[in-house]
């Protein structure tokens, strides 16, 4: 009988052994990843996004930006959309703005947080991204708009030397 029991016991281990390696977790897929299909967002976020401005100096964040697949609050912006200005609807959620034609999202605004994000940390940030034109209005405004991989771009706008708005176009 104790042979039998520990001939149970062995192929019960054995089995449990064997259920445990295969529900172990699938590996995490990440952007380095050649098989990842280049439309889906590698960047999520939801909630406000005021508070949490220096998001947009987090190399991930600037990465997925670069590429144009950052998701916020659900929306992300539609690689489709038209070149041209159109008459567009505004839609808020949080303290996000978007500008939606056709009930698509053609761009979204990113308040950030005042005086949380100076123009040299921004540059710092996204110095390897292509920059399509630099405004300086003289008054302690200044724009930089910066061109993505996929024919998007999106404007960085500072006063008085930080940053306070970020539209991805």
């Amino acid at each position: 009988m104790n042979k039998l029991y520990s001939y149970a016991l062995s192929a019960t281990l054995l089995l449990s052994g064997l259920t445990i390696v295969f529900s172990e977790p699938a590996a995490a897929v990440t952007s380095a990843s050649p098989s990842v299909n280049p439309s889906i967002p590698y960047y999520i976020y939801n909630g406000y996004f005021k508070n949490n401005s220096q998001t947009l100096i987090n190399p991930q964040f600037v990465r997925a930006l670069k590429n144009d697949n950052v998701k916020i609050n659900g929306y992300m912006i539609n690689k489709k959309r038209p070149k041209t200005e159109q008459n567009t609807q505004i839609k808020y959620r949080y303290d996000i703005m978007m500008n939606l034609y056709q009930n698509k999202v053609v761009a979204i605004h990113l308040l950030a947080d005042e005086k949380a994000i100076t123009l040299k940390q921004f540059k710092a940030a996204h110095k390897g991204t292509k920059i399509l034109k630099v405004k300086d209005y003289h008054n302690g405004a200044y724009h930089i708009i910066y061109q993505t991989k996929n024919g998007g771009s999106y404007e960085a706008t500072f006063a008085n030397g930080y940053l306070t708005l970020v539209s991805i176009y």
